[in-house]
């Protein structure tokens, strides 16, 4: 282990854990549509550096799916 800062950037680190929804082909759309806002990063919170979502799951009407 050495002292020698990261190549990579807190802010870089961070981009690389952005989630990015790639849908199977044949995928329903609205079930694509419902996993996009699941996966929906609103940022990083400035001082623990945890991810913020733009929504709750509770808020993301599931329209049946998954029951």
């Amino acid at each position: 282990m050495t002292d020698a800062p990261s190549s990579r950037s807190a802010g870089g680190a961070r981009a690389a854990v952005v989630p990015v929804v790639v849908p199977v082909v044949g995928a329903d759309a609205e079930l694509v549509a419902l996993g996009e806002r699941y996966w929906a990063l609103a940022g990083f919170h400035p001082e623990l550096g945890s991810a913020v979502w733009c929504e709750k799951t509770a808020q993301i009407d599931t329209a049946g799916w998954g029951r």
